[in-house]
């Protein structure tokens, strides 16, 4: 099996663009995707009641509540590029409890919509492009950005190794200083 590519930013920001053109409720799921680099069963499950906001940062959030692993449960702050773009307005005018019920529902419907966004089915390398490879992306464009990989593997819900026994003592991160993960991440 072949593993997950990554896009370029022209690509990312070529989808995003082209997502525009899709039902409202998916360009958001992308952006989240690319922004956040959560998985697309994390954005799928969302809730109104999983977001908040920081009382100390003052930062928007969202919770992970499961996931494939216990690190997969976790807090995500949302990126500037999120809240300027109008997410919040968007997860204002929702009524229903579950932000993307399509997608909750239909998986696959991410999936063919997001396919008919891309033209090639892999990247230079002949790594796989899918929904999963705006994960991909983002890990790659925070560690390029120097971003420490324990505040990665945090945010993105990986477990945190490395450190030995200090990996024991290391407790979470602050949602001020996951934040510097998604802000280190943009496409222009």
């Amino acid at each position: 099996v072949k593993r997950f590519g990554a896009f370029s930013d022209l690509e990312v920001t070529e989808i995003l663009r082209d997502a525009k053109t899709k039902p409202e409720w998916f360009y958001w799921f992308a952006m989240l995707g690319a922004y956040t680099g959560a998985r697309r069963s994390e954005i799928a499950g969302l809730t109104r009641a999983d977001f908040g906001v920081c009382s100390d940062s003052k930062r928007t959030y969202f919770r992970i509540t499961e996931g494939k692993t216990s690190s997969a449960v976790r807090i995500v702050p949302l990126s500037r590029e999120l809240m300027e773009s109008g997410f919040l307005k968007y997860l204002g005018s929702i009524e229903q409890e579950r932000i993307f019920e399509t997608a909750y529902r239909n998986p696959n419907r991410v999936t063919d919509l997001f396919g008919s966004l891309i033209t090639n089915a892999t990247d230079a390398y002949g790594d796989r492009l899918v929904f999963h490879s705006l994960r991909h992306t983002f890990i790659t464009k925070a560690r390029m950005a120097g971003v420490s990989t324990s505040l990665v593997q945090q945010y993105v819900g990986h477990s945190m190794t490395g450190g030995g026994v200090t990996d024991r003592y290391t407790h979470r991160y602050t949602v001020e200083r996951l934040a510097a993960v998604c802000d280190s991440v943009n496409y222009l």
